[in-house]
């Protein structure tokens, strides 16, 4: 998994990753019957059963591709070797293992496009989809307003100090005092109230941002379901 699939995971929690797995995750397909499998094909001639080692396969956890699936619904037709064995190279191309796929990052268009296919959904191009962007990330990561909080406190602090200076000031002795605390204590308030709206503007970006990402996995599945009827 890339770096910033990494951050994705403390910015976000790993309800988003699950998420995202979710949206991904490999189209299932009902279990053919005998006279479902490969109709019109004597799946039986030969070595080895080809209708029972694919109910062998689901059993082990294996899920059809959409190509595999297309494969063994054809009429007349086996299905080629590549297919019956684990070990060929291009075994993946006609069954999943769940537990064997790598994550998908949803920084790469890449691997976006294998996920859509892994959900049923053939034939997706690159203008389709719009991966994340680092820049998604940091409108959403709590460390990148580190400098904006830290100028506004420094902003507020300074007028803090300003008006507990004009404070002192007003008039003199016994008489002035209840005139300059209450003017101090307006300050005060004032401080606090430009504080909490600081952390609230925050709190309103970060909260955008990461909405902005939840609504492009959101905008996953509404791809994949809309191809899927």
């Amino acid at each position: 998994m890339s770096m910033l699939n990494n951050l994705v995971n403390r910015i976000l929690g790993q309800g988003f990753q699950s998420q995202v797995a979710s949206t991904f995750s490999p189209k299932t397909y009902g279990r053919l019957a005998g006279s479902e499998f490969t109709p019109g094909f004597d799946d039986t001639r030969g070595d080895v059963n080809q209708y029972e080692q694919y109910l062998g396969f689901l059993d082990e956890g294996y899920i059809p591709t959409a190509l595999g699936y297309e494969m063994f619904t054809r009429e007349g037709q086996g299905i080629p070797f590549a297919a019956q064995d684990p070990d060929d190279a291009d075994f993946s191309k006609y069954y999943y293992k769940p537990s064997e796929l790598d994550p998908i990052d949803i920084f790469s268009t890449g691997s976006i496009l294998e996920g859509l296919e892994r959900a049923g959904l053939k034939g997706a191009t690159a203008d389709m989809v719009s991966p994340l962007k680092a820049s998604d990330l940091r409108a959403a990561d709590p460390t990148s307003y580190n400098q904006m909080i830290s100028q506004g406190l420094g902003n507020l602090s300074q007028g803090l100090q300003d008006k507990f200076t004009q404070a002192s000031n007003i008039g003199g002795g016994f008489a002035g005092y209840g005139g300059r605390e209450r003017a101090k204590q307006s300050a005060t308030q004032a401080f606090q109230s430009g504080f909490e709206n600081l952390l609230g503007d925050v709190d309103k970006q970060r909260a955008s941002a990461a909405e902005n990402i939840l609504n492009k996995v959101q905008d996953f599945d509404k791809l994949v379901s809309q191809f899927q009827g």
